[in-house]
């Protein structure tokens, strides 16, 4: 329950990765902000949240574990950490997937209303 302090490297590592996930929540959002109204608006808002909800996330685990936290600090954290981003990619991919049938129906619909006075 109380497994130490991370090797260094691995510690540096998770900095870089939280960071990482910082820079591409807001780049993500500003993008998001440029293609509203876009059949890609929902696919940019799911991923840029994900990666400041994640950074977030990192960011305590990563402090809890600095400071050695009794319960806070343990290594399955990392595990549950883990699972849940990959189980939300899982979702942000069966969205990106859906995508070109998005287009088709907006193309359709378009043509359709067309039609319509």
């Amino acid at each position: 329950m109380s497994p130490g302090s991370l090797i260094p490297i691995y510690e540096k590592s998770l900095v870089i990765l939280i960071i990482l996930f910082f820079a591409l929540g807001f780049i993500l959002k500003a993008a998001r902000k440029r293609s509203r109204g876009s059949v890609y608006s929902s696919l940019l808002r799911r991923l840029s949240s994900f990666f400041a909800v994640n950074g977030i996330i990192g960011l305590f685990i990563l402090f809890f574990t600095y400071e050695s936290v009794y319960f806070l600090s343990s290594r399955f954290w990392f595990l549950i950490w883990g699972a849940s981003m990959a189980a939300w990619l899982w979702f942000i991919f069966k969205a990106f997937f859906a995508i070109p049938g998005k287009k088709r129906q907006a193309e359709e619909e378009k043509e359709f209303k067309k039609y319509i006075p």
